[in-house]
């Protein structure tokens, strides 16, 4: 008997041990990586908290839209931004029509399109027009877009402001959120607590999945009752099917590291299933597939409303940093079916590398860097838009 209790104490101490160890263990990998046990099924107090200020309307540049997830306040203000009556980054309002012998530009993406950490005078847009005064450039974007929000976007602005040339702006990490559609399944530290809407391939054609959390009334319904809204909206999201759910071993340090550990550097996790061992897109997933029907479709739709479509590719540093070293694109497959596609396209990633990169990039990029964009992009508008 005694030797049973020598036993038993034996394994409760090694037990203790171990969960001491794994304690230490998600505090540093959360120190050092922003690694974090989260499951997709529940809500973070931040999360909750984000919710409760768009309920309470306090952000006075971005705010919620029931078709498109969110999308900027007519004359929003932020610290950096402005924008005018028609919720586009810009110090001013357009008329009706652009001045005679002005180009007139729109421009539709994400946060690199928008211009994220910089003042609008310092955007990319804003330096083409102060370059170039024979264009006017009209810039949609937001942050925290995909294209498919953005090509939704476009749908609602294009009779407003018809405009010659359309650049569909594209990052190279936009294709994971083609098949998202709630931000923080994918995005877990986010403050952008809101659905959007995504597109599938069906029977060959786009369909459109909606927002599914249009109004105010579903997101007090997210607060109240997470476990059971949270996999509802989850249907059709591809980071939702693809991480841990909470446990009744939540309670466990060792368990909560297992899973965290197993989801950041696994093969499982949902990022890795969209890009091979080298970090190149996975042609066979589902996004880029989407992707690649979601710009084709863009392109076409600004040709049958009478303008002419041009992408823009936006490297974020990761891709710079990769071509430098490799030279190697992270999004060379897409560029291939552009080319197969006919889809007329500017590749950006030149414009950002003679120069150092901390010159060039912040988190999005610099005065700098968005200079250098505007400059490499404008012969490329001038040899679309003049004889």
């Amino acid at each position: 008997m005694k030797r049973v209790g020598m036993w038993v104490t034996l394994i409760a101490l090694v037990y203790g041990v171990l969960e001491a160890i794994s304690a230490t263990g998600l505090y540093l990998v959360g120190r050092l990586h922003d690694w974090h046990y989260q499951p997709v099924d529940e809500l973070t107090d931040f999360q909750a908290a984000s919710i409760g200020r768009l309920l309470d309307d306090t952000s006075k540049y971005v705010m919620p839209d029931p078709e498109l997830g969110w999308t900027i306040r007519p004359n929003g203000v932020a610290p950096l931004y402005q924008a005018n009556s028609a919720g586009m980054r810009r110090t001013g309002e357009v008329d009706a029509l652009p001045a005679p012998g002005v180009h007139r530009i729109a421009a539709y993406g994400d946060s690199f399109t928008h211009g994220d950490q910089v003042a609008n005078a310092d955007t990319w847009s804003a330096r083409v027009e102060a370059l170039a005064p024979e264009f006017e450039l009209l810039n949609f974007g937001v942050g925290g877009y995909g294209v498919d929000q953005a090509y939704l976007r476009y749908q609602r602005t294009q009779r407003e402001f018809p405009v010659e040339l359309v650049l569909i702006g594209f990052m190279s990490e936009n294709i994971k959120r083609h098949v998202n559609r709630y931000r923080p399944f994918y995005a877990i530290g986010t403050g952008m607590t809101l659905g959007k809407p995504r597109f599938v391939v069906r029977d060959g054609e786009l369909e459109l999945l909606p927002n599914p959390l249009p109004g105010a009334q579903d997101l007090r319904a997210l607060l109240a009752e997470p476990r059971a809204v949270l996999p509802r909206i989850g249907e059709n999201d591809h980071f939702f099917a693809h991480r841990y759910r909470a446990n009744a071993l939540d309670w466990s340090p060792t368990y909560r590291l297992s899973q965290v550990i197993a989801h950041e550097m696994g093969a499982s996790n949902p990022s890795r299933r969209l890009f091979d061992a080298a970090g190149d897109y996975r042609t066979d997933s589902e996004a880029f597939q989407i992707s690649v029907a979601l710009i084709r479709a863009f392109v076409a739709r600004v040709q049958a409303d009478g303008a002419r479509p041009l992408v823009l590719v936006f490297p974020n540093r990761g891709d710079v940093e990769r071509f430098q070293t490799s030279g190697k694109r992270t999004y060379q497959a897409l560029l291939e079916a552009f080319d197969a596609a006919g889809v007329d396209y500017v590749d950006l990633l030149p414009a950002l590398t003679a120069d150092p990169l901390d010159d060039v990039f912040n988190m999005h990029y610099t005065p700098l860097g968005n200079s250098r964009v505007a400059e490499y992009l404008i012969p490329a508008l001038r040899a679309r838009l003049t004889p």
